[in-house]
């Protein structure tokens, strides 16, 4: 099972994720929730990318909202998934 980084959007934080997220790790998936709001979609992007790049293998990477467009110029994902989410 892939690893699974989760994107929030413009007005979320992480934290947001956890009903998602805590549920998965307990099923034993690695899951990599990174914070946003670092000033600019290019920094934004930046933040995730970093994330992508710690992992092992290709994760799947889900963006919603505003997430959907940082997640746009992410490059070595698995998988994008748009959830809601601005492209």
């Amino acid at each position: 099972m892939p690893a699974v980084v989760l994107v929030h959007g413009l007005y979320h934080r992480p934290e947001h994720f956890g009903r998602v997220a805590e549920p998965m790790r307990t099923a034993g998936i690695e899951v990599v929730v990174p914070e946003l709001h670092r000033g600019s979609l290019s920094a934004d992007t930046a933040a995730v990318q970093a994330a992508v790049d710690s992992l092992a293998e290709p994760p799947l990477v889900l963006g919603h909202s505003y997430g959907g467009s940082v997640i746009t110029g992410v490059r070595g994902a698995g998988q994008l998934v748009y959830l809601t989410a601005f492209v």
